[in-house]
């Protein structure tokens, strides 16, 4: 049974649509596209008992099994440590923009992100909190405040560029798609418009992460492409995680939860869209460069 438990809590985590980015990016087990790193590791808050962000929404239960509940709870549950977590992220985001002296409007669109991650992990500690019976929230997020040496303004310009091409561009994008094909499935209207609602903000976080990338390779030239370049070569699609188990994927789609092949098969169309317009974006750096 505990076997069980983890792999449909692994599955959950890796197919909801919240907490759907790609695995080998950002080295978590699924998480989303803006994440804390901290030591290298990605890192979350957690989660406790609780009902500080929490919006109050209500998922339908009827018809579901205890299994179906457990799967689905964890899936939220996980998803809004994740969202949890971006807020702190987008938080370090408009930090790092500022330091390096990126315009207004690129600082305005972190923080509006953050308000929207903000209202991600309300509704998505809500879904769990519902789905499990019991109030859950997020938990303190230690170690969250920490100090690093700045490289020059070049050098900060270039790892922001290629933070964003990896956790904006792709993570967010990632997250935007499967967040809009899982709504389409979802029986439930406040799964549904969740899901929905998070697709069209989190393609908005994915604009984000091109547009800094654009002023990036504007600002840093030649050293902001090699990085980019650098970090293209190290995009890849993970291996995709065994089926759920007694679950079958049209049931998966109704509880708006992606199965590992659809998930696979978005994420790889993202990456590859990715990598295709950020290496036109270098090209026609380097010819500006060059003339």
């Amino acid at each position: 049974m505990t076997d069980t438990k983890t792999r449909l809590a692994k599955a959950a985590m890796t197919a909801t649509l919240v907490g759907s980015a790609l695995t080998s990016l950002a080295c978590a087990p699924a998480p989303k596209g803006r994440v804390v790193r901290i030591g290298g590791e990605t890192r979350t808050a957690g989660a406790r008992r609780g009902s500080g962000w929490n919006d109050g929404a209500t998922p339908s239960l009827t018809g579901m099994t205890l299994c179906e509940r457990s799967l689905a709870g964890e899936g939220w549950r996980l998803s809004a440590e994740l969202e949890h977590a971006a807020v702190a992220a987008f938080a370090e985001l408009s930090h790092r923009l500022m330091l390096v002296g990126a315009p207004a409007e690129l600082v305005a669109r972190s923080h509006i992100a953050a308000l929207d991650e903000i209202r991600h992990a309300e509704r998505c500690f809500a879904l769990a909190s519902g789905y499990f019976k019991e109030p859950v929230s997020a938990a303190p997020f230690e170690g969250l405040i920490r100090q690093r040496d700045p490289g020059t303004r070049l050098e900060e310009i270039a790892r922001l560029a290629v933070g964003s091409l990896r956790d904006g561009a792709v993570g967010e994008g990632v997250a935007a798609l499967t967040a809009t094909h899982a709504s389409e499935g979802a029986i439930d209207p406040v799964i549904r418009d969740t899901l929905a609602t998070i697709g069209c903000e989190e393609a908005e976080h994915a604009a984000l992460g091109w547009a800094t990338i654009a002023w990036c390779l504007e600002e840093g030239g030649e050293l902001v492409a090699q990085a980019l370049e650098e970090e293209l070569d190290q995009l890849t699609i993970p291996a995709a995680q065994p089926p759920v188990e007694g679950v079958s994927s049209a049931r998966l789609a109704e509880l708006g939860l992606l199965p590992q092949d659809v998930l696979g098969r978005l994420a790889e169309g993202v990456v590859e869209a990715s990598k295709a317009q950020c290496r036109a974006w270098i090209d026609a750096t380097r010819e500006r460069v060059a003339s």
